[in-house]
C-alpha cells in the first residue's frame, strides 16, 4: 500500500489538471483494490457502487469555502448522488461522496437533500487507505455486532495491532521501576475483577487460540494481563464509538470527531486528545453529557506513551480511528447491545465462564420485562442493580419511548422521564462504560432534537450490595465508609448534609 501511496504522490506532483488529476487516482486506486473503475458514468469522475467521487484540478480546494469546493459538492457531488439514488432506490445518506484535487480529499454525506461535507484532509497514507477502504467495503458501515466484530476483533489486522500495542506497553510497565501507579492499577484490577481461576491445559490452548496477540511478561501474569489489555481497548473503542455517535447526531461542532483525530501528524498532540477528550472526558463534557466517563483504570496506557515509544500505539490509533470514521453513526437501528455481542467475542468464552460472566440473550431480557406486567410505562421507576452491558436498560427506554409517543410527549419531555425513571448500577467499570454507551444509543435522536440539553447518563459504578447509608435507628450527622484496596485502604467520612443531597454533592 505505501508503495502505490508514494507513486500516487508522485504522480500528483506533475499533474497539471483535473484530468491528469484523475487518471492518477483512478491507477492508485484500481492498483491498491483491485477493482476496475467505472469512470465518466453519467458525467461522474468516477463511481463504484455506493461511491462517487469528484475530482478537481491541482490548487483548488484551498479551503471549504473556495468556490471550486462548494461546486464540487453543491453542483456536482450532490446531484449525482441524488441522481443514483432514485435510480438505484438506495437512500440517499447511504452514499460516500468524496471530492478529490491534488492536495486534498474531502467526505461527505446527503442528509435530508443537504450535501454535509466533513473535514478538508491533507492527501496523506491515511486518508488515502480511507478512500481504499470506502471502495472496497462500498457502504457507510452500519454499527452491528458483526461489523465491529469484523473490522475490531481479533481477525482484525487494526484490532490485533492496538492490542499488541497495548500488551507490550502492559509487560514493559509491570518490570519497570517508573510505572507503580500502572502496577497499582493493574493489581487493583486483577483482584477486583480479574480473578481467574485455574485453568487446565485445555482451557488455556483453547483460550490461545483464541487470542491473535501474544503477551511478553511474566508467564504467571499471562492470563490476567491478557485480560486486562482487551478490557483496556474494550473500553477505549466504546468511548471511541460514543464520541463518534455524539459527533454524528450534531451535538458537537464537529461532524468526525474519529476522522478529526485519525489525521493528526504529530504524535503528543494526538495522545493529548484522546486523554482530554476521551479518556477525561473532556468531549462529552464539551457538548452537556455528564459524568459519562469517570473511572481512570484503563487509561494507564497513556502513562506508558508519555515519552518513546509513542509511535506504536499512535499508528494502531489512527488505524482504528480512519476504520470508525467510515461508519454510519448517524443512524443507529439495528443496534441493540452490539457491545455486549463484540465484547463476548473479544473474550474467549473459557475466560468468561471462569469469571462467572454470563449475559442475558435478547429474547429472555423481552420475556422478563413481559412478565413485570407493567401498565403504565410513563410512570414506572425501574432499577437495574447490576446492569452488565445495559440490556434490561435499553428494553425499559424502548418501552417507555413508545409510551410516550403513544401520549404524544416530545423528545424534551420523553428524555426527562427516561433520565428520572431509567437507572443502572455496576460494579465493573467496563460494563459501566458499555452500558452508559448503549444508553446514549438508545436516546441519541432525542438528544439532537433538543440541542443544549444537558443530559447525565444514570448508570452508575457502584456496589449495589455494599452501601454507605447511615443505619436509619442512628441520628448521625456525617456518613462514614471505606474503600478497600490492595495498596491502601481508604476510610471516608462526608457530612450527612452532603451525602444526601444529590444536586449538592454533583
Amino acid at each position: 500500500m505505501q508503495n502505490i501511496f508514494r507513486s500516487l504522490i508522485a504522480r500528483l506532483a506533475k499533474c497539471k489538471n483535473e484530468e491528469e488529476v484523475r487518471l492518477a487516482w483512478v491507477s492508485a486506486l484500481e492498483k491498491a483494490t483491485g477493482i476496475e473503475f467505472d469512470a465518466e458514468q453519467g458525467k461522474r469522475d468516477l463511481s463504484y457502487n455506493n461511491v462517487i467521487i469528484e475530482f478537481k484540478g491541482p490548487g483548488k480546494f484551498r479551503n471549504k469555502t473556495s468556490p471550486s469546493f462548494l461546486e464540487a459538492m453543491n453542483q456536482r457531488l450532490l446531484p449525482y448522488i441524488q441522481k443514483a439514488s432514485r435510480s438505484d432506490k438506495i437512500h440517499e445518506s447511504d452514499y460516500i461522496g468524496i471530492a478529490i484535487d491534488n492536495a486534498h480529499l474531502c467526505f461527505a454525506q446527503v442528509v435530508e437533500g443537504i450535501i454535509i461535507p466533513q473535514h478538508l484532509l491533507p492527501i496523506s497514507l491515511i486518508t488515502f487507505e480511507m478512500v481504499v477502504e470506502s471502495c472496497l467495503r462500498c457502504y457507510r458501515r452500519a454499527v452491528t455486532a458483526d461489523t465491529l466484530i469484523v473490522d475490531f476483533g481479533h481477525s482484525s489486522v487494526r484490532g490485533v495491532q492496538m492490542m499488541q500495542a497495548l500488551s507490550n506497553a502492559l509487560a514493559e510497565a509491570i518490570v519497570s521501576s517508573q510505572h507503580h501507579k500502572i502496577q497499582m492499577l493493574f493489581e487493583e484490577w486483577r483482584t477486583l475483577y480479574g480473578q481467574v481461576a485455574d485453568l487446565s491445559k485445555e482451557q488455556l490452548y483453547d483460550v490461545d487460540k483464541t487470542l491473535k496477540f501474544t503477551y511478553n511478561g511474566k508467564d504467571e501474569d499471562r492470563i490476567p494481563a491478557c485480560l486486562f489489555v482487551i478490557h483496556t481497548y474494550n473500553s477505549l473503542l466504546i468511548k471511541l464509538l460514543a464520541a463518534e455517535i455524539v459527533a454524528a447526531h450534531g451535538l458537537a461542532s464537529g461532524t468526525a470527531f474519529a476522522q478529526e483525530l485519525a489525521i493528526l501528524t504529530d504524535d503528543a498532540t494526538l495522545i493529548k486528545r484522546i486523554n482530554t477528550d476521551i479518556e477525561h472526558g473532556g468531549f462529552f463534557d464539551a457538548v452537556g453529557i455528564k459524568g459519562f466517563v469517570e473511572e481512570a483504570i484503563f487509561s494507564w496506557y497513556l502513562d506508558v506513551y508519555a515519552g518513546k515509544g509513542i509511535r506504536t500505539v499512535t499508528d494502531a490509533l489512527r488505524n482504528i480511528l480512519s476504520q470508525l470514521s467510515l461508519y454510519r453513526t448517524d443512524r443507529l437501528d439495528n443496534s441493540r447491545d452490539v457491545l455486549r455481542d463484540f465484547y463476548q467475542n473479544l473474550v474467549p468464552e473459557t475466560l468468561r465462564k471462569s469469571l462467572g460472566e454470563f449475559y442475558t440473550p435478547d429474547w429472555l431480557v423481552d420475556y422478563s420485562v413481559d412478565c413485570a406486567e407493567i401498565k403504565n410505562w410513563l410512570t414506572v421507576r425501574v432499577l437495574d442493580p447490576t446492569c452488565g452491558s445495559g440490556s434490561f436498560l435499553w428494553e425499559v427506554i424502548q418501552r417507555k419511548r413508545q409510551a410516550a409517543l403513544e401520549h404524544g410527549l416530545g423528545a424534551a419531555e420523553t428524555l426527562e422521564i427516561i433520565a428520572k425513571t431509567v437507572w443502572g448500577f455496576d460494579l465493573n467499570p467496563l460494563a459501566v462504560q458499555s452500558a452508559r454507551t448503549n444508553f446514549l444509543i438508545s436516546i441519541a435522536d432525542l438528544l439532537r432534537s433538543v440541542p443544549g440539553t444537558s443530559f447525565e447518563v444514570p448508570v452508575l459504578l457502584a456496589d449495589a450490595v455494599y452501601s454507605p447509608a447511615r443505619n436509619p435507628n442512628q441520628d448521625e450527622n456525617i456518613v462514614e465508609y471505606s474503600i478497600g484496596s490492595e495498596v491502601a485502604n481508604l476510610r471516608i467520612t462526608l457530612p450527612a448534609e452532603l451525602a444526601f443531597n444529590r444536586i449538592l454533592l454533583d
